[in-house]
């Protein structure tokens, strides 16, 4: 879980850097969390 905290926190510093478009399901992902666990749910269904 330590990596999804230090992502968050990143997140939070830099916030102005996180794109805004759809994920790689092709959902809207809004946030780093979205594309985050998006990027690993689509990497681990492999």
């Amino acid at each position: 879980m330590s990596l999804i905290s230090t992502a968050y926190l990143s997140m939070k510093d830099r916030p102005c850097e996180i794109p805004l478009h759809s994920g790689p399901s092709g959902l809207p992902s809004l946030t780093f969390g979205g594309k985050f666990f998006g990027f690993t749910i689509s990497h681990s269904s492999r």
